[in-house]
């Protein structure tokens, strides 16, 4: 997902959450013991305690009030989905154990896994399924949209729960292994309110301890977790630290043991290391570096324009000399291990000449908002735009200032990036970016004709049947230019030798039910 992705009532809301619940430096929580969990029988579980570097502290800890980078590393381990992506793309099992849709598409039945309870240890049922499934559907979560196909939801008995929907809506499982499936205990809801960001409770292999604010986030194990033997892990702190080299300084001398990203211009400090473990390999289902153009705002609501800027971006140069070859150029908003992904569709060239024609000796003066993870890149695209005849000045912000005027319309151009969305549909991101209401169209977006594909799309049939659709979407994108996606960044994570059991994932999370630390 982009950094932080919300409409603008979510972002009211979740900042809201964020002052109720408390400063910067306070600390957050009951237990202050960081130290090994038990199992249910009084045994240490035994799997030590894995530190964690993350590049920014979570704004929120409620699956339905954040939607940023950091806080969907950590949410998984609090909350279990309905349903679980596997690597190539297929839906399993989690909470719901087995489901089944009906002829017509506008009915799915899901059948609960018997037993589970949150942490709080009340029953995770069908009422409390449905529960939170209302509060993810409704008109402050980031995820309304995503949810809004769904016409009604029932729990006829305790382990059944029936969704209907006004049209068929083939994502709809896809979008049930993201966020918008994470199922939050009702009662801890009411009981928490607006505070629950800060005190959330789910029923995932780790439990809560506490959290201060930019300093560490605190989980322990779950001793009662559904999936018997799992975490292996007594617990997890994960610690911000939002400079890169303190980052990776910290993992070679052993203060971290893990981190999810290394930048690639310190890749060989990691490699050099003989204490750590380093994997590379391509990036998510949702992975790229883009550049949003605020169509709303002249001279980018020009079509020509915005396709002037994205062939004025030398994209090999880029991934060549800014990202040092981890990662592809990007053609379009999606991965190449999205299934909704074609070399059908073109490379994106670099061509200033084109550039300048589409101009029509227009003089065009652009602001670039740049986050500090991208200044590099930035610094690329001011001169490939400079040689294409486009005036761009640089201006360099913090995330939080960046994404907020991105849902404000408050920019000309951004460098972005979309991580963490766990949706092995090709929808998720599509619509997200290109649909009217989507998610992520902070920059004014509309196109009729995408707007009927993705409809078309959604609407049924197997990868097969939709794949075409998703193509002609991407083709046409690269004739309006919302955006210009920039490159794929490789997946490159990192971890102490003595960590065993952590990999890459092509839904791009942290996955520890697995992992021990010798």
């Amino acid at each position: 997902m982009v950094r932080s992705r919300k409409t603008a009532a979510a972002a009211a809301l979740v900042a809201a959450w964020a002052l109720s619940a408390c400063g910067g430096g306070a600390s957050v929580g009951g237990s202050t013991s960081g130290a090994g969990a038990q199992t249910a029988g009084g045994a240490p579980a035994g799997g030590g305690t894995l530190t964690v570097g993350l590049d920014s502290d979570p704004t929120s800890l409620d699956p339905t009030g954040d939607t940023g980078y950091a806080g969907s590393l950590v949410t998984p381990q609090l909350f279990d989905t309905l349903v679980v992506a596997d690597d190539d793309g297929g839906i399993e099992p989690s909470l719901a154990q087995r489901w089944t849709v009906s002829r017509d598409g506008r009915t799915y039945t899901l059948t609960l896994r018997d037993g589970v309870r949150f942490h709080d240890g009340t029953a995770l049922d069908a009422r409390a399924v449905v529960a939170s499934l209302r509060r993810s559907a409704g008109r402050a979560s980031p995820w309304a949209t995503d949810l809004a196909p769904i016409a009604a939801m029932r729990a006829p008995d305790p382990h059944t729960v029936v969704l209907s929907l006004a049209r068929p809506y083939a994502p709809l499982l896809s979008t049930l292994a993201d966020k918008p499936g994470m199922i939050a205990s009702p009662a801890a809801v009411a009981r928490a309110g607006r505070r629950f960001g800060s005190q959330p409770v789910g029923s995932g292999p780790f439990v809560f301890d506490h959290w201060t604010r930019n300093q560490e986030l605190v989980l322990r194990r779950n001793p009662d977790y559904w999936d018997a033997g799992k975490p292996k892990l007594d617990g997890v702190v994960f610690k911000p630290l939002p400079d890169p080299t303190q980052k990776i300084t910290n993992l070679v001398s052993g203060q971290i043991q893990a981190v999810d990203y290394v930048p690639p211009e310190l890749i060989s400090r990691v490699e050099g290391a003989s204490n750590l473990e380093l994997k590379q390999g391509p990036g998510p289902y949702n992975s790229v570096v883009y550049m949003p153009m605020n169509t709303a705002r002249p001279p980018l609501d020009d079509a020509d324009v915005r396709q002037a800027v994205s062939l004025a971006i030398d994209r090999e140069s880029i991934v060549r000399n800014v990202a040092f070859d981890a990662g592809t150029p990007a053609r379009s908003m999606l991965s190449p291990t999205s299934w909704g992904y074609s070399d059908e569709v073109p490379a994106i060239a670099h061509d200033p000449a084109r550039a300048k024609a589409l101009l029509g000796g227009r003089k065009v003066r652009l602001e670039l908002q740049v986050p500090p993870t991208y200044a590099q890149a930035a610094q690329v695209i001011e001169q490939n735009l400079a040689a294409a005849g486009i005036d761009v000045t640089l201006r360099r912000m913090d995330w939080g200032q960046l994404i907020d005027g991105f849902y404000k319309g408050d920019f000309d151009l951004q460098v972005q990036d979309l991580l963490g969305m766990q949706r092995s549909d090709p929808d998720g991101a599509l619509s997200s970016f290109y649909a009217p209401d989507g998610s992520n169209n902070g920059v004014g977006f509309s196109d009729p004709q995408i707007t009927a594909l993705l409809s078309r799309a959604r609407a049924g049939g197997d990868e097969r049947e939709r794949k075409p659709d998703y193509v002609e979407i991407q083709r046409l994108a690269q004739q309006q230019s919302p955006y210009a996606p920039i490159y794929i960044p490789d997946q490159v994570r990192a971890w102490d030798a003595k960590v065993q059991g952590l990999g890459l994932s092509n839904d791009g999370i942290l996955h520890l039910n697995d992992v021990t630390v010798g």
